[in-house]
């Protein structure tokens, strides 16, 4: 759901200001205490300028996971959705995919976002 600012007319847009009330659904792969600082860095910034309603998507580990979902609960932000996936259950669709990058399996979650998202 979203709502109007005061002020200004609606136009085909759906907003006030003439931009899209459509929600933005935004993924994530995000594992380990280090990569959530980094992670929340770029929410604050996606926040800061965002316009839209939007849903973040993480797929995480277990300790990311809970770090997150503390954050989103005592941040309490309008408009803001957030579905966390465990990595767990995807992880050996991947885990078998020979791959020298930094990041290891979690680099390859991605290919599974067909399968871990819901289908609307």
């Amino acid at each position: 759901s979203s709502s109007k600012g005061g002020g200004g007319t609606s136009n085909d847009n759906g907003g006030p200001d003439g931009t899209s009330c459509e929600t933005i659904d935004i993924c994530i792969v995000c594992s380990g205490i280090d990569t959530v600082r980094s992670v929340v860095s770029l929410i604050k910034s996606i926040l800061f300028y965002r316009r839209n309603p939007i849903v973040f998507h993480f797929i995480s580990d277990a300790r990311a996971r809970k770090i997150l979902e503390h954050l989103f609960a005592t941040w309490d932000l309008q408009h803001v959705g957030v579905r966390v996936y465990p990595a767990e259950s995807v992880w050996n669709d991947v885990a078998w995919i020979p791959n020298k990058h930094y990041s290891g399996v979690y680099g390859l979650l991605k290919l599974t976002l067909p399968k871990i998202l819901p289908k609307t």
